[in-house]
């Protein structure tokens, strides 16, 4: 096999040795439930919520989807910010657009890829200096009654 056509797998899927999940499938067929729910992702919602010490839990059918129910969750809105990785797929800040807020890309660290701490440091310096400037000049609108010009606070 040459270079070129050897497959890279992604994800290639794993079994256990001991076969559950083949067991798991054998169940869901013979309850019918394959879709979208059943006993299965009820109990790993319970377990998982149980797990980290809260009421309930949430299987989500993919991590996008678990990102914008965390936006959702945290009231973002048009008008916010929200940093995210620079080396990412677009799904990861396609739900942030959902919300109509802007993502702000931070800069992946050369040896691990992972988010660059200094970078986001940068970002929320750059970002809370924006804000309060802008808070500045809120309340001076509000307390002279003179629309500013939008680039005042810059």
């Amino acid at each position: 096999m040459t270079n070129m056509s050897k497959k890279i797998l992604l994800a290639s899927p794993h079994m256990s040795d001991e076969g559950y999940e083949q067991q798991f499938i054998k169940e869901a067929f013979d309850t019918n439930w394959i879709a979208p729910l059943g006993e299965n992702v009820n109990k790993f919602e319970e377990e998982i919520a149980n797990y980290v010490g809260v009421k309930t839990g949430a299987a989500l059918s993919a991590g996008s989807a678990a990102i914008h129910l965390g936006l959702k969750a945290l009231n973002v809105k048009q008008g916010d910010i929200v940093f995210c990785s620079s080396l990412t797929f677009s799904a990861t800040c396609n739900p942030i657009i959902y919300q109509n807020a802007t993502p702000v890309f931070i800069d992946s660290e050369y040896e691990t890829w992972n988010m660059d701490p200094k970078a986001l440091e940068k970002a929320f310096e750059m970002y809370l200096l924006h804000c309060v400037r802008r808070q500045r000049q809120q309340r001076r609108f509000l307390s002279d009654g003179i629309r500013l010009r939008s680039d005042s606070f810059l």
